[in-house]
């Protein structure tokens, strides 16, 4: 049988334990090397199943830092790189699916879209 102190320390330890292998599983996706607004993602996608204070914790990001990025509007390459996927989306759709990244690129050039190549091949 096992004493007041000894039952006591053990449910200290089992709850220690869950949260060590909780913190485990976050630091086993790598994401401590990739930058800031990656892990800012990561972490809203992952707030239902984990608390964001783990989260931010064990990613080494603040939560005030989190809550900024997730009020703070979206930058305006970001927002051109969406304007950009919603014009390609419409040319494939108008191309029944057939044009690639070359036949896209020529056709918003056409359009007075100037773009790089490789954006609509990365869009």
């Amino acid at each position: 049988m096992l004493t007041t102190e000894e039952r006591e320390e053990l449910g200290r330890l089992r709850r220690e334990n869950r949260t060590l292998r909780t913190e485990r599983g976050i630091l086993r996706s790598g994401l401590l090397r990739e930058g800031a607004c990656v892990r800012f993602a990561r972490i809203a996608a992952e707030k239902a199943a984990v608390p964001a204070w783990r989260l931010c914790r064990t990613r080494q990001v603040s939560r005030a830092a989190l809550y900024a990025w997730q009020a703070r509007p979206p930058a305006p390459r970001a927002r051109a790189d969406e304007r950009l996927g919603l014009e390609i989306e419409a040319i494939h759709a108008e191309s029944r699916q057939r044009y690639g990244s070359l036949r896209i690129h020529a056709e918003l050039a056409d359009r007075g879209c100037r773009t790089a190549r490789g954006s609509a091949w990365r869009a």
